[in-house]
């Protein structure tokens, strides 16, 4: 019962979340381990000779991933006068327990997002103690540009607003060998940052920012579907206006979660309170970083 709970919390984490629930959601009975992934990226086909022969026309290749998870706590109480004064009354405390989750689920994206274990030497904020917990994705992509692909837009070392070459640039830094049909790229960006782009696109005189104007019709950069993620950060760079873009497969990005989360509530009578805790294990990791472009130095515009 307890692991089909436990289970069914993990599940709803994922749901709730705009970004989880496209990404690889690695459940693991281990802290840290690796994840083992299998491609064939080079021609396997050549020309059959009369006499077939054993010998290989090519070989997968295989790679890893490894993860180790950091540990996380979540922990709130509530007093007798909360769980039974309130206008929910009896049914208050389930109430609680899906705010738990829903607020869970929008932590544990922040910091895949947002997480920075260097930025804050002396976290103080409840924000700054999450995102200190462990590297997130963008966190690792932009300390590690020899593994991936960035897109550096700044102008003067400041950021700019989006337009349609930023796009291009970003789609042209991605290996061909990632941009097949079936690839299910993915532009991963803030909404602001697609409302600028919709704004840029009805200012120019053409069908298209007609069109922009007349209905808002979908954006397909490039063929490619925007996937909108609103807890994108946007206090990167020097100032507190800078986010970047991401182009890949939402599945290149893992959330590793140990199985055993742990889940309690605990009454305690001499404080007339009754609390609420989790404990878990979770990490971050970009399985093939190759196959990621990230764009930085883009800003987002104020209301127009």
């Amino acid at each position: 019962r307890q692991m089909c709970i436990r289970d069914r919390f993990i599940d709803m984490l994922v749901d709730q979340s705009a970004l989880l629930k496209y990404v690889d959601v690695y459940r693991t009975n281990y802290r840290s381990g690796e994840r083992a992934m299998i491609d064939l990226t080079d021609p396997v086909t050549q020309a059959a000779t009369e006499n077939p022969t054993t010998e290989e026309t090519g070989k997968p290749t295989v790679t890893t991933a490894t993860y180790t998870c950091n540990k996380i706590k979540s922990a709130f109480f509530l007093t007798w006068e909360d769980l039974n004064w309130t206008i929910e009354r009896g049914n208050f405390e389930d109430t609680v327990v899906r705010l738990w989750n829903k607020r869970m689920s929008m932590d544990m994206e922040m910091l895949g997002l947002h997480g920075d274990a260097d930025k804050y030497a002396a976290p103080a904020t409840a924000y700054e103690k999450l995102v200190d917990i462990d590297d997130g994705w963008i966190s690792w992509l932009l300390d590690n540009p020899g593994e991936t692909h960035v897109v550096d837009v700044h102008s003067g070392g400041d950021p700019v607003s989006i337009e349609t070459s930023i796009g291009q640039k970003a789609y042209n830094a991605l290996p061909d060998k990632y941009k097949a049909a079936t690839a299910n790229l993915r532009w991963i960006v803030a909404p602001r940052i697609v409302s600028d782009y919709r704004y840029y696109l009805a200012s120019r005189n053409t069908d298209l920012g007609d069109a922009m104007i007349a209905g808002s019709p979908t954006i397909t950069p490039v063929g490619i579907s925007i996937l909108e993620v609103p807890l994108m950060p946007f206090n990167l760079g020097t100032g507190s206006n800078e986010t970047v873009l991401l182009l890949t497969d939402p599945r290149n990005l893992m959330f590793v979660i140990h199985r055993e989360l742990r889940l309690a509530r605990e009454v305690k009578v001499l404080e007339d309170r009754v609390w609420f805790a989790g404990f878990g294990y979770v990490d971050f990791v970009v399985l093939n970083p190759d196959a990621v472009v990230i764009v930085k130095g883009l800003k987002a515009n104020d209301a127009i």
